[in-house]
C-alpha cells in the first residue's frame, strides 16, 4: 500500500486532463483492492477480542494473554479491583461474645435454680464489669416491650451460665424496680442506659427462636416467675381492682385485643375471631364471664353486642385517651408525667386479670400478650389469633382448637 501511495502520486499526476481521470479511476480502485485484506483482518482480530472478552465475563475460562504494556497494565488493574478486600480484624466485642457463648446451654430443671442465683447474684463485686448489663427494662418502648427483652437478656445469661448485672443510673426511673420484687440482681450506677450496646438483648431473643423450642419455652415460663412477682403494695392495688370487677370468684375468659399504634405493624384480627374463639373457649371452659383488656374504647360494646346478652363482657373502667399513648424517654423521668402512673397501675391489672383467667385469647404479635402467656400456668389454654407468636403460644391452627374462618 505504501509503495502504490508512493507510485500513485507520480502516476496519476501525468498525461492529459481525460488520461488523469482514466489513472485516478485506477489508482483507486488498485487503492481498494489492497485494503481490502487489511480491513477483512482487522475484522478478524475485533471479532477475537469480543470472543475473548464473552469468555472472560461468562465462564471461568482463563483469556489469551496479550502481550503488550498496555493490555498488561489493564489486566493488572483489573485483578487489583477483583482482589476481595481483606476482612477487618475481629474487634474486642465479637471476640467476649464469642468467649461468653463458648459452652453455652440451657441449665435443665434441676439446676436452673442455681443457674439463676448465680446469674443474678453474680456480679456484687464489680456489677459494672459483669459478662452482661440488663438495659432493655429502660427502653422507650412500651411496657410489655421493654419487659419482654429484659426476660431475653437474663435468658442470655442463663445460657452463657455468666452473671448479670442492671444498668440502674440513679437518676432514671425504672418501672420493673418499681412494681416487681428484685430478685437478688447487682447495679452498676454509672452505665450508658440509652445508648448502650443492644445486641445481647436482640441475641437473646434470637436463642429464645433457637432449636430447642419446647426448653425454650419452659425456660421463659421459669423466668417469668422469677422477675415478675408484683411488690406487696403493688400486688394489693391489683387484687383490688379485680375484686372490684367480680373477677375474684369463679371462672372467667380472659380476652386482649391489641389495636392502636400496632396495626402499623402487623393486620389487625377482625373482631368476629375474637367472638367466634370466645364462644368456643367459654363453652370448653364452662363460664359466661369474659374480661376484656383493650386499648380501643369501642371494642367493649361491639364484642358485648356480638356475643349477646347471655354473655357478660367486663372491663375496667377507662383512664383519658392520652393515657394509653405514654410511653418515651419522659415516662424514665423521676417525675414522670400526670396519668403515667395511673395507665401503669391499670396495665397491671389488665395483665394479671388475664394471667389468672381460666382461658385466654390474644394475639401473639402483641407484647403484651407474651408477656401474659408466659406468666400463665403453662397447662391453661392460651390461645393466639395470629401467628406472630413463638414459644408455644398455641393458635387455633393448633390440635387444641379447631381453625375458625
Amino acid at each position: 500500500v505504501q509503495f502504490w501511495l508512493k507510485f500513485g502520486k507520480h502516476y496519476v499526476c501525468t498525461g492529459s486532463i481525460r488520461q488523469y481521470a482514466m489513472k485516478s479511476l485506477t489508482f483507486n480502485l488498485v487503492l481498494v483492492l489492497l485494503l481490502l485484506p487489511c480491513e477483512s483482518r482487522r475484522a478478524s482480530l475485533l471479532r477475537q477480542q469480543q470472543q475473548q472478552q464473552q469468555r472472560r465475563h461468562w465462564s471461568w475460562e482463563k483469556p489469551e494473554k496479550v502481550d503488550d504494556g498496555y493490555s498488561s497494565a489493564l489486566d493488572a488493574s483489573i485483578k487489583a479491583l477483583e482482589r476481595p478486600a481483606p476482612a477487618p480484624p475481629p474487634s474486642a466485642d465479637d471476640t467476649s461474645l464469642k468467649n461468653l457463648l463458648a459452652s453455652a446451654h440451657w441449665p435443665d430443671a434441676d439446676t436452673q435454680d442455681q443457674v439463676f442465683n448465680t446469674a443474678t447474684s453474680g456480679a456484687t463485686t464489680d456489677p459494672c464489669e459483669a459478662p452482661f448489663l440488663g438495659r432493655a427494662r429502660l427502653s422507650p418502648y412500651g411496657f410489655g416491650a421493654h419487659m419482654n427483652q429484659f426476660a431475653n437478656e437474663v435468658s442470655l445469661a442463663l445460657y452463657a451460665g455468666k452473671p448479670i448485672a442492671l444498668c440502674a443510673p440513679p437518676d432514671v426511673r425504672d418501672t420493673w424496680a418499681k412494681y416487681y420484687q428484685d430478685p437478688g440482681f447487682a447495679r452498676c450506677g454509672t452505665c450508658d442506659w440509652d445508648s448502650g450496646p443492644r445486641k445481647y438483648r436482640q441475641m437473646g431473643w434470637d436463642i429464645s427462636n433457637g432449636h430447642d423450642h419446647q426448653r425454650v419455652a419452659e425456660i421463659k415460663h421459669y423466668l417469668y416467675g422469677r422477675l415478675f412477682t408484683l411488690q406487696p403494695e403493688a400486688q394489693a392495688t391489683v387484687d383490688a381492682g379485680l375484686q372490684s370487677l367480680g373477677l375474684g370468684d369463679g371462672p372467667y375468659i380472659g380476652v386482649h385485643v391489641r389495636r392502636g399504634d400496632k396495626a402499623a405493624e402487623v393486620a389487625p384480627v377482625p373482631l368476629q375471631r375474637y367472638v367466634a374463639a370466645v364462644q368456643q373457649m367459654c363453652n370448653s371452659v364452662g363460664t359466661n364471664k369474659v374480661f376484656l383488656a383493650s386499648d380501643d374504647e369501642t371494642v367493649h360494646a361491639q364484642l358485648q353486642e356480638s356475643l349477646g346478652s347471655s354473655f357478660s363482657v367486663l372491663e375496667q373502667q377507662r383512664l383519658p385517651e392520652a393515657d394509653y399513648q405514654l410511653r418515651g424517654d419522659a415516662s424514665r423521668s423521676m417525675v414522670p408525667p400526670s396519668g403515667e402512673e395511673d395507665e401503669e397501675k391499670s396495665l397491671l391489672i389488665d395483665v394479671t386479670g388475664l394471667v389468672r383467667a381460666a382461658g385466654f385469647i390474644g394475639t401473639a404479635s402483641s407484647n403484651v400478650d407474651k408477656f401474659v402467656f408466659f406468666q400463665r400456668d403453662p397447662t391453661a389454654s392460651s390461645v393466639s389469633l395470629d401467628e406472630g407468636g413463638n414459644d408455644g403460644f398455641i393458635t387455633l391452627k393448633g390440635a387444641s382448637f379447631t381453625e375458625l374462618p
